[in-house]
Parts: structure tokens; sequence; C-alpha cells
């Protein structure tokens, strides 16, 4: 071991002790704090490796329902102008509101028996879709 070398030296002169002792802490802190960054590294970089999968999977996720999404939109639309006003929101069909509730289960946990959006929740979501807080929704703010 190293003492072995040290030992007889501090031994023979006592003040190199107070030469030693402190490069021993040093290099002993300093490769403790090398292998804590090398640990900490490989942590980010899984993270960040974690972190572009989920977006991967939620863009494929999204791409799966986006069909179904423009599906819904245009059967809300009763009018056919490409805008869902508040009122044709409110007036979702069952099946639609229930597969609001699926596309957006955070939006609300108001749903009635059928497991679909009750009218409260609808215009609740229909407020946090519509972004531009202009009453009316767009497909494009519809589906994003």
């Amino acid at each position: 071991s190293i003492s072995g070398m040290y030992f007889p030296l501090v031994k023979e002169e006592p003040t190199l002790l107070f030469l030693f002792l402190p490069a021993i802490l040093v290099i002993s802190v300093s490769l403790a704090n090398l292998v804590t960054a090398v640990i900490v590294d490989g942590a980010i970089k899984v993270g960040n490796e974690d972190a572009e999968a989920l977006r991967r999977y939620q863009h494929y996720e999204f791409t799966q329902i986006l069909p179904a999404l423009k599906r819904d939109f245009r059967a809300m639309d009763q009018d056919g102008n490409g805008v869902l006003m508040k009122e044709e929101f409110e007036h979702a069909p069952v099946s639609i509101r229930q597969a609001l509730a699926t596309f957006f289960p955070d939006a609300t946990q108001a749903n009635d028996s059928s497991g679909a959006l009750d009218k409260a929740a609808l215009v609740e979501l229909f407020e946090m879709i519509d972004t531009d807080n202009s009453g009316a929704i767009d497909s494009d703010e519809f589906c994003d």
C-alpha cells in the first residue's frame, strides 16, 4: 500500500506529515468528485434519452389519434363552416363526448354515468382548447 512509502518518511521527518496529509486528502476528495461527476453525467444522458423517447412516443400516439380527432371535429361542426362554436361543442353526441374524455383525461374529472364529459366539463374543455380566446375553435386549435 501507499502507506508503506509515506510512513517511513514521516517517521524519519515528522514535518513531512504536513505535506503528505493534505495531499492525500485533496487527492481522495478529487477522485470522489470525479467518480460522482461521471455518475451524474451518465444519469443526465439517460434522462435526456428517456425524454426524447417519450417525445417520440407522444408524437406517434398523436399521429394515431389525429384522424379520429379530425373526424370528431367535422361531426361536431353542425353548420360545416370549419369552426366550432361553444354551442356546437356543448351539443356534441355522447360518442364524441366519450372520445373526448379519453383524448383529454386531464381536462376534468366530471364525467356522466356513460363515461362521457358532461356539459360543464365540455365548457371547461372548450375554454382550454380555445387558446386565442376567440369563442370559436378551428381544426388546428382542436387537433393541437
